[in-house]
């Protein structure tokens, strides 16, 4: 019968033979640089496409503080977007509450958006800190939604300047509302004088809740 020729091991820099006819699993020797030259050859790979990227962006956007006509009118289109989608994640209290947190997460998301349109700040940088902040207000609204604790601490209470007709004047100077303020409120609810009135209250967002007296 003839005699098997004993297995060879794997030559250096090629891959582990684990075929059928390999031979026996401690005979065969596994040459740990060709991992490392694969793992070199991915990383190498995955950067290279990375700076693809990078150079297609930065030829459409621009860099900070280097931008032509083209580019800032592609940087005009990109903030719109973002910013439409921002506002919409954020949900339509910022638009219909304007209590001091939604003032106070649309100011920044304005201004730092049309600082990314002029390219005076960094443009992926910027946008990654303006979904921060939005995620933020979510979470901060959600909070709100659910304690009043958080509600009273993030938007304050609501404060009565009047009740049965009469004034808190000490409320009143508190707050800043003059009697013009609260004659126009009055005025907008089709009624001339303060007797008039259950209630009058001050809301988290500044405006002026009117009750009439029955």
């Amino acid at each position: 019968m003839p005699r098997r020729a004993p297995p060879t091991a794997a030559p250096l820099g090629s891959p582990p033979d684990f075929s059928p006819g390999g031979g026996p699993a401690e005979s065969r020797v596994i040459d740990p640089s060709w991992d490392r030259e694969r793992l070199t050859a991915l990383f190498s790979e995955a950067n290279f496409a990375g700076s693809c990227t990078m150079d297609i962006l930065t030829a459409l956007f621009g860099s900070k503080n280097d931008v032509t006509l083209l580019q800032e009118c592609a940087r005009a289109v990109l903030v719109f977007v973002y910013g439409i989608v921002l506002m919409r994640l954020s949900g339509r209290r910022t638009f219909g509450k304007w209590s001091a947190l939604d003032i106070v997460v649309s100011v920044i998301v304005g201004s730092t958006l049309s600082r990314v349109l002029t390219a005076s700040v960094p443009l992926w940088p910027t946008l990654a800190a303006m979904a921060v902040l939005i995620a933020l207000h979510w979470l901060a609204a959600k909070a709100a939604a659910k304690s009043d604790w958080w509600s009273r601490f993030l938007e304050g209470p609501p404060i009565v300047l009047a009740t049965d007709g009469k004034v808190d004047e000490e409320a009143r100077l508190s707050y800043s509302i003059s009697r013009a303020d609260l004659l126009e409120a009055l005025h907008q609810k089709g009624l001339t004088g303060i007797e008039q009135t259950s209630s009058i209250t001050i809301e988290p967002n500044g405006k002026l809740t009117i009750v009439s007296a029955k």
